[in-house]
């Protein structure tokens, strides 16, 4: 059985994501479980890849579906899709209806337990601390621009990505004895 949480991430063929679970399908998966709180995607086409993990015979192929839902027809001399009408949303619904189980959050509201908040604060060893120092004095090594900030956008967000991957790093330990307790 697969599960996938947070499903209507799920759009993009090429990603990783969809490219790692697609080769856990040519092992067979018996059931798929698709979750997400998302009720719609910006775009009906953004639905083609969860609906084909979910019934591919239903859904067998991305010209199908935009084809026959969307509307929509590829055009050989601009090498994209372009939509003739409104998408078929009536159809697509109504096919859906076999796969597609929504539960409203005001009608199961009422039976969630209260919420209960743990506020956990972690402090780091000094050698964590000189980790998180060393990575975050890597800030004073990009070039500014005195009018605009960064020169380059792109080393700030790497180095912002690693200290938010090294305090989740550090955090991990903890949830993991927090887990087990529970």
């Amino acid at each position: 059985m697969l599960i996938c949480d947070e499903s209507h991430k799920l759009k993009n063929s090429k990603s990783n994501t969809v490219t790692n679970i697609r080769k856990l399908f040519k092992n067979k998966v018996d059931r798929v479980i698709l979750a997400s709180g998302t009720i719609m995607p910006n775009r009906i086409t953004d639905l083609f890849i969860q609906l084909n993990m979910l019934d591919q015979d239903a859904f067998p192929s991305k010209n199908r579906f935009y084809n026959e839902y969307c509307n929509m027809v590829f055009n050989i001399e601009t090498n994209s899709w372009d939509e003739i009408s409104t998408p078929n949303y009536e159809k697509l619904h109504e096919d859906l209806s076999h796969i597609m189980f929504r539960v409203r959050k005001k009608d199961v509201l009422k039976d969630l337990p209260d919420l209960i908040v743990n506020k956990v604060y972690l402090e780091m060893t000094s050698e964590q601390e000189k980790e998180y120092n060393k990575i975050e004095n890597q800030f004073n090594d990009i070039s500014w621009d005195e009018d605009n900030g960064f020169r380059d956008s792109s080393p700030s967000l790497v180095i912002m990505n690693k200290l938010r991957q090294y305090t989740s790093s550090i955090k991990l330990d903890t949830v993991k004895d927090f887990i087990d307790d529970l």
